[in-house]
This record gives structure tokens, sequence and C-alpha cells, in this order.
């Protein structure tokens, strides 16, 4: 039994170290895929190019071309993030300021009908 938990502490040990090792490498092979990382770490996202199986989804056949330093692309990336938090926190904002009229338009639950025949009447 202690052989055995040994034998999977050790086996998850080495998986961890060559996945980490993968990753690193990857990484650094990558300046693109780097600037990604970064971003993601700093602004809790989770960008990423687009798999095989996305692709074939979206009807792209491969991915453009990037023709840009890593340092622009970082920039360009950067103000995306940036302006798509402004306009999520601003459509949030106008979502709640709908819910809240929405609350205070639908009243106290109590309609009282309007009899047109006896208003006119009075």
């Amino acid at each position: 039994m202690k052989r055995r938990i040994k034998f999977m502490v050790t086996f998850m040990a080495l998986f961890l170290s060559v996945f980490t090792a993968i990753s690193v490498s990857a990484a650094s092979e990558d300046p693109y895929q780097a600037v990604i990382d970064k971003l993601n770490k700093e602004y809790s996202m989770n960008i990423h190019f687009m798999n095989s199986e996305e692709l074939r989804t979206s009807s792209m056949k491969e991915q453009k071309e990037i023709d840009i330093t890593p340092e622009e692309f970082e920039k360009n990336l950067r103000e995306q993030i940036i302006e798509n938090n402004r306009a999520e926190a601003e459509a949030r904002e106008k979502f709640a300021e709908l819910e809240a009229k929405d609350i205070i338009e639908s009243g106290n639950g109590v309609c009282k009908p309007i009899n047109t025949t006896n208003t006119a009447l009075h």
C-alpha cells in the first residue's frame, strides 16, 4: 500500500514537472503566446489562439499570420482588453438600471380597472 502511494506521488510529480516544462518551453518559443499568458494572468482572463476545432466551427481554415511585433501585439491586445472591460462594466450598469426601472414601474401589484363610461358621465 505504501509502495503504491509512493509510486502515485512520484508519477504525479513527474507528470507535473514534464507538463510545466512543456508549457514553459512553448511560451518561450512563441513570444505572442508569452504576451497572451502575461495578459491572462494580469487581467484574470482566458484569451487563447483558436485550436483546430474552434477554427473549424468559426468557418476559418487557419489563423492569420501575426504581422506586428510582440510589443505592438501586447499594446493592441491590452487596449482591447481595457476597452472590453469598460464596455462590460457599462453594460452591467445599464442592465442594473433597467432592472431597477422595471421594479419601480411594476408598482405595488394592484391594478384598478378604469371604467371610461363612468368617468365620462361625472
